[in-house]
């Protein structure tokens, strides 16, 4: 059966809420960056559909996103106050930050890890999933894992035409860059991926320069669909 593709402006967040709290449920939509592969963080069975559907090794950690800075408190451990800085100025946007991981956030994304990639999104049906849900959701992109990024929902359909819920078309993304991931879990901070918003930039808003070593253990997926290595 093929996948069920609806509108943006069609949604009730409601009713999208209400579908992904359905046992390993899997939607497809845009971020703020590329189209990803959207589910709740704390529901195992959908975090390992993701895993499948993208044909991922299970190795690699997903992105998740948050709902506000507050939720940085509730789920991850800020090692310092440099990390606060680029949130502000980058949040909500494609830059994810690399953080140790809370008690409180869900194992199934990290990937026997113990850090986490968390950014609020700049997606205004995300940003209202997040608050009716509550809790995190990860959203790598939307693409088998060695494919280049979904631009739009009829990439995602083409990729995906079953295993999905439903596709939400948001049109076409306004970058095929991908989102930015800046490391804080290290001293100095670590650029592991150049996205949307590029290096220079960061380390203006930073105020000094980021390492650039990337290290195998550093690999993880944003909304790219690339692999940091």
């Amino acid at each position: 059966m093929t996948v069920h593709v609806i509108p943006q402006n069609q949604v009730d967040p409601d009713e999208l809420a209400r579908i992904l709290r359905r046992p390993a449920a899997v939607i497809g939509a845009p971020t703020d960056s590329t189209y990803g592969l959207v589910a709740r963080a704390a529901d195992t069975a959908a975090v390992e559909r993701v895993y499948q559907l993208k044909d991922r090794p299970r190795e690699k950690p997903l992105v998740c996103l948050l709902g506000s800075l507050v939720w940085i408190e509730r789920y991850c451990l800020p090692v310092n106050e440099q990390w606060r800085r680029l949130a502000l100025s980058c949040w909500p946007g494609p830059c994810n930050l690399v953080l140790p991981a809370g008690p409180a956030m869900p194992v199934a994304p990290l990937a026997g890890g113990s850090t986490v990639a968390v950014r609020i999104p700049d997606n205004p049906l995300l940003q209202r999933l997040l608050d009716r849900l509550d809790e995190p959701l990860v959203a790598p992109s939307a693409n088998p894992d060695a494919a280049p990024a979904s631009l739009n929902a009829t990439g995602v359909a083409e990729y995906f035409p079953e295993g999905l819920e439903l596709i939400i078309d948001g049109g076409a993304s306004w970058s095929a860059l991908g989102s930015s991931i800046v490391d804080f879990s290290t001293s100095p901070p670590r650029l592991l991926r150049e996205g949307g918003i590029g290096r220079t930039c960061l380390e203006a808003l930073l105020g000094g320069p980021l390492d650039f070593q990337v290290t195998p253990s550093a690999q993880l997926s944003g909304d790219s669909g690339e692999t940091v290595s």
